[in-house]
């Protein structure tokens, strides 16, 4: 956690006051952290031992939990995504779930491996060249250990925007962010491992997931224009994202009863 605390531009007083009450810490680009770039990997000693470990704690990807009925299953024959979709207007949250593998070997060349605690994972938001929030997410649970060169692998859920952050201009106003992560972690006799860095873009919209199928016309508006019609005047419901407004696009009859935007398409921004 950050020793000292800075509100970046674009993050209003009170949602850096949120962020913090529930346990997010927020701070500049340049405050505390390691120097070290993205892309590279780190193990640095715990509790004053020598770090325990030859090969280490690493990040694959963020899961593709649509793929496996909206589990996040920690199998490298999972699909992974190559980039996330935040769609403001049904969703103010980005949750990844990342899979995370563990090669740990205890110095000495044994063949047993160490289990891993997560501890948190630090995410740096930015637009372009444009830092725009650093801020650290409490994670829970371990990975297994594994045997010998063989890794265990083990999902963790980790917001990469979090609704407290998603109503700053910094993060409204960016059409497309990249989210870099990479988690820490420590071993069972108290050695603290950091995986490597994670480049995950991230497009920040309103509206731009939910589609207008013909199909989902409702015929009885016809004379107006295109208006979609609800899922209780369809036959066949149509399927619905894991997460409404996240990643996947989803048919305007979902949502047609509750969101002007998804009724109208001419009241959706995305499509001008």
């Amino acid at each position: 956690m950050f020793q000292q605390l800075t509100r970046p531009n674009g993050v209003s007083a009170q949602a850096l006051a949120c962020a913090l009450t529930l346990g997010v810490a927020v701070c500049s680009a340049g405050c505390g952290g390691s120097s070290s770039a993205p892309g590279s990997a780190s193990v640095a000693a715990g509790g004053g031992r020598s770090p325990a470990n030859e090969k280490s704690l690493f990040l694959v990807g963020v899961l593709d939990t649509q793929s496996t009925e909206c589990v996040a299953k920690p199998d490298t024959s999972v699909p992974l995504l190559a980039h996330g979709v935040l769609d403001l207007g049904f969703a103010t949250e980005y949750r990844s779930s990342l899979l995370l593998g563990n090669q740990v070997t205890p110095a000495g060349g044994a063949s047993a491996g160490q289990s891993v605690s997560l501890d948190n994972a630090e995410v740096n938001l930015t637009s372009g060249e444009v830092p725009l929030l650093r801020f650290t997410t409490t994670l829970t649970g371990f990975v297994p250990p594994g045997s010998g060169d063989t890794a265990t692998y083990q999902a963790s859920l980790a917001s990469l925007i979090p609704s407290e952050l998603s109503v700053s201009d910094g993060v409204r106003n960016a059409h497309d962010l990249v989210a870099n992560v990479r988690v820490h972690g420590s071993t069972s006799d108290g050695a603290a491992l950091t995986t490597n860095w994670l480049a995950f873009p991230i497009t920040v919209c309103t509206g731009c997931l939910v589609q207008y199928p013909a199909s989902a016309a409702d015929p009885e508006s016809s004379t107006a224009g295109y208006r979609c019609a609800s899922t209780s005047a369809v036959r066949s419901p149509p399927s619905v994202p894991c997460t409404l407004g996240q990643d996947v696009p989803f048919s305007c009859e979902i949502c047609a009863d509750t969101h002007p935007i998804c009724r109208d398409p001419l009241l959706n921004p995305s499509l001008f």
